[in-house]
């Protein structure tokens, strides 16, 4: 060994521990190397070649221990940083957010303020509709109509925005029946479709069990798709379908909700742009663009997710799909119409085709056409044959003179021939022109499905009388009912508005009304009870549950009356302290006349009201 204590001696073995340590203190691999080449003692017979060798295999080892050393606090600091800004950007949304909620308050407030009465201006115009007005008056009550009910869904939606901004939106799930609530909301809307000169369907998968669900927010999103869907639709038809899901929903079905429309149909670009916030569907222009997205954000809670895709042959569909619990199994398939031939005659399109399947589905065998010429050769060649059409259901819109439509098809049957006919709402009071002018049958567009089948089928099988459509009862009007004396019926109300709306519907209905406006008031005819009693739970000097508590507690000595309890606040739990209190029925306000009458005489329905011996007639 040398004694230069300038030069150390490493051995050949300790090389690469050495190169190491340097490595991990960061120096240079060139002065790594020149260092060790210097210090390899010559007479241990090693090599330069060794010692490059050695270098080059601790080098890389080290390197790469380096590089992954430098990349896993890369990773780190990384990971630290995103984890910052994602905090960063929780406390910002939240900050957002609570601006936001904090700016809806005084929105929702002057909303809900102004809801009550637009409602009420609606229902007034209404009634005012139903009297009678010249050509020119009708008009101007359909402006104020159209006007009035826009503003309306305006305010909704913002109450419905504030809600869901301020934490206040909730699901309140109650038994409902689907086919039900979507024929409801078609017969709705039918108006507005036909002011526009385009049809309007619904197709409801038939045997469907009651299911557990928001009716009231499955029928607000509903009615948002099917407004824009006839916005949009300058002629044809739009179609409200309800079919099970080829998915099983955990829940228990799954049922798939479609709107399809022939109209413009939406650009691809446009197609998540619509359902933001203060985005406005389609070309119509009209609303603030609230109402897409608040339907979205209800369907998402409902655990689904509202989708759009083009129609073929044009046109959109906005479809999502709901896993709902339902209520006992699923009623048994029937066929009443099994075998019967049926000739419909209707312009073509969403609306008619939907009626065509429900008429096959309950078993008739059916034929689509969509003129009076096309359907007056059928029925020739059908009696030719000695296979007769049973019946022909013809569409109103097919031919000017109805009567000459009528006339047309039984010549050419040849013989006796079973007509009916499908009109509009704003063709109701022709109804005894048809009688009289020899239709076997009449149907209300849109045609509800239980309606179609049994009065196609009572119109087969008893053709000496005319056959009305079940549903078209003016204003809930049962057929039980009429004829029979006029009910007392006590409102209490202390909203003067309300209170005129619930005595002219009710006063059409023949029944005698008599208002007040306290507690007090209404209590005092505890001895002495009317038939009916329609009550606010809100009322200035009390609690209307007080009221209903009162006449439904036994009493030997009076009959119990039926009562309808009201109320702006329309949550679940309202509802079933009404209803536990002792009211037949629960109505959120506002209320239009149409729903009053209905509920009316749904009251009288689950109650056999017990005559009052004052109140019977000879």
């Amino acid at each position: 060994m040398s004694a230069d204590p300038l030069r150390l001696v490493v051995a050949p073995s300790e090389t690469h521990r050495l190169a190491a340590a340097l490595i991990a203190l960061g120096v240079g691999l060139p002065a790594i190397f020149a260092l060790m080449i210097g210090l390899l003692e010559p007479s241990s017979g090693a090599s330069y070649f060794l010692a490059a060798g050695l270098f080059l295999a601790v080098g890389a080892a080290g390197g790469l221990w380096l590089r992954l050393l430098r990349e896993r606090r890369t990773r780190r600091a990384m990971a630290e940083r995103f984890e910052a800004l994602q905090d960063l950007s929780w406390e910002l949304s939240d900050a957002g957010s609570q601006k936001a909620a904090e700016a809806m308050i005084p929105i929702a407030t002057v909303s809900h303020e102004m809801r009550a009465p637009l409602h009420g201006v609606l229902a007034l115009v209404d009634l005012l509709a139903g009297t009678e007005l010249s050509a020119e008056q009708r008009a101007y009550v359909s402006a104020v109509r159209q006007s009035a009910g826009a503003l309306a869904r305006l305010v909704d939606d913002l109450l419905d925005a504030s809600r869901i901004a301020t934490g206040q939106f909730t699901l309140q799930p109650a038994p409902a029946e689907i086919e039900a609530l979507v024929e409801d909301i078609a017969e709705l809307l039918a108006p507005l479709a036909h002011e526009r000169g385009i049809g309007l369907g619904t197709r409801v998968a038939p045997n469907l069990p009651p299911v557990m669900v928001d009716a009231g927010r499955l029928r607000q999103i509903l009615i948002n798709l099917l407004t824009n869907a006839i916005a949009a639709t300058e002629q044809g038809s739009v179609l409200l379908a309800v079919d099970p899901a080829d998915s099983i929903a955990d829940e228990g079905i799954a049922l798939g909700f479609a709107v399809h429309d022939s109209g413009l149909g939406v650009d691809s670009d446009d197609r998540d742009r619509i359902f933001a916030s203060f985005e406005r569907a389609r070309v119509d222009g009209t609303g603030l663009g609230l109402g897409l997205a608040i339907s979205q954000q209800i369907v998402s809670r409902m655990g689904g997710h509202i989708a759009l895709e083009a129609r073929a042959g044009g046109g959109a569909v906005f479809h999502f799909t709901l896993g709902l619990a339902p209520l006992g199994h699923p009623p048994r398939a029937a066929r009443p119409l099994d075998g019967e031939a049926v000739l419909l005659v209707a312009p073509p399109g969403l609306e008619s085709e939907a009626l065509g399947s429900a008429l096959e589905e309950a078993g008739a065998e059916t034929r689509l056409v969509g003129s009076l010429s096309e359907a007056t050769g059928l029925v020739g060649a059908a009696a030719a044959a000695g296979q007769p059409y049973r019946m022909v259901l013809a569409d109103a819109r097919i031919a000017i003179d109805a009567q000459v439509a009528l006339k047309r098809l039984r010549d050419a049957a040849g013989g006796r021939l079973a007509v009916g006919i499908m009109i509009e709402s704003r063709d109701r009071r022709a109804v005894d022109a048809l009688k009289d002018d020899g239709f076997d049958a009449y149907l209300m567009r849109p045609v509800r499905r239980r309606s179609l089948v049994a009065v196609v089928g009572e119109a087969i099988h008893r053709p000496a009388r005319f056959v009305a459509d079940p549903a078209d009862e003016p204003h809930g009007i049962a057929p039980e009912r009429r004829g029979r004396r006029p009910l007392d019926v006590l409102v209490v109300e202390d909203d003067p508005v309300s209170a005129l709306l619930a005595r002219a519907v009710l006063e059409r209905l023949g029944h005698e009304v008599s208002e007040v406006r306290t507690l007090v008031a209404a209590k005092a005819r505890l001895a002495d009870p009317p038939d009916v009693v329609l009550v606010d739970l809100r009322l200035g000097d009390g609690d209307g549950l007080d009221l209903v508590r009162a006449f439904a507690s036994p009493a030997a000595e009076r009959a119990r009356p039926a009562m309808i309890a009201t109320s702006g606040n329309g949550d679940a739990a309202n509802e079933a302290a009404a209803l536990a209190a002792g009211a037949d029925l629960f109505l959120e306000k506002p209320i239009s006349a149409e729903r009053l009458g209905h509920a009316f005489e749904k009251a009288l329905s689950r109650r056999s009201v017990a005559l009052n011996p004052r109140h019977q007639t000879a």
